[in-house]
């Protein structure tokens, strides 16, 4: 083992008796990247009511103790914790929507680690997406996960050129599902489509009809819209249900109430929670796992 000092940096939150750590790494030995790297870091971990220091120490382990000592003293408690999380735990939920009357894949991963918020595939829309999903989830009073957060867009064709605010309403509940604020089987069979206000409600967008037509040749039976937006059953593929939400919360609410599944849900009259939509014609996953198959298939 080298005994060789160098410069470590913990991120993580003081919890009085103990110090929750989210992640800890090498500082950069370069100082103009040292300096980079911690004002980044610093503000990550600030927006998620946490903290950064640096440790010397000869390694990961011995920089833990060092600062573990360091706490106890100054809070005068012999018995005070630095509580570490496993960086291997990640939780990964998808979706699917569309704008611009393409297909978008949407992938939302959320992993313990210093806290951050990227979202790739949006191209130079990505910070106003990005800064509307943030404000709008914790402005709705619903809580932002304190973990590294990566949304992933795949286009199912040549992007929307158009802002890709289209995407906001879906990104949210992605987000959601996977930092475990809701049942990813919520959000099987339907299709979010809307802008977020910074506020958490829901704004209409363009082109309402050619996205309705293209979630339906994928398979989306329901959509779920800003309660402003009138779509009339002449601009719906045939088929295809529309729920009006005004907000996160009611859309949250509506999702795990499974409002928006098909009267003749085959868990719903039973009460099964949670589940995704389940018909004779249209079996959920679980079913079809069962060895279910849908009728006259």
């Amino acid at each position: 083992m080298s005994s060789e000092i160098r410069e470590f940096i913990l991120i993580g939150q003081d919890k009085g008796a103990d110090y929750e750590l989210w992640d800890i790494a090498p500082a950069p030995t370069d100082p103009v990247n040292r300096a980079i790297r911690l004002e980044e870091i610093g503000v990550d971990a600030m927006d998620a009511l946490g903290g950064v220091t640096t440790v010397w120490a000869t390694d990961e382990d011995a920089a833990i103790e060092k600062f573990r000592r360091e706490q106890a003293e100054i809070s005068g408690l012999d018995d005070f914790r630095v509580i570490r999380h496993g960086q291997e735990a990640v939780t990964t939920v998808s979706t699917a929507t569309a704008a611009g009357g393409v297909l978008y894949g949407i992938e939302a991963e959320v992993q313990r680690g210093v806290p951050s918020f990227t979202i790739e595939g949006a191209g130079r829309w990505s910070h106003e997406v990005r800064d509307r999903v943030r404000a709008g989830i914790s402005n709705a009073g619903l809580p932002w996960p304190l973990a590294r957060v990566t949304v992933r867009l795949t286009p199912a064709g040549e992007p929307a050129q158009a802002r890709t605010s289209t995407l906001d309403f879906s990104i949210a509940f992605a987000v959601l599902a996977a930092s475990g604020h809701l049942p990813d089987e919520c959000l099987d069979g339907v299709a979010l489509v809307g802008e977020l206000g910074l506020d958490g409600s829901l704004r209409p967008v363009r082109g309402m009809t050619a996205n309705a037509a293209v979630l339906a040749e994928h398979g989306h039976r329901t959509l779920m819209v800003p309660g402003s937006v009138r779509l009339r059953d002449a601009d719906l593929p045939p088929g295809v249900l529309a729920v009006h939400v005004h907000g996160l919360n009611e859309a949250l609410a509506d999702l795990t109430g499974h409002v928006h599944h098909p009267m003749d849900c085959l868990h719903c009259g039973r009460g099964d929670r949670p589940h995704g939509p389940c018909t004779y014609d249209l079996p959920c996953r679980t079913c079809r796992d069962d060895g279910m198959e849908p009728v006259g298939a």
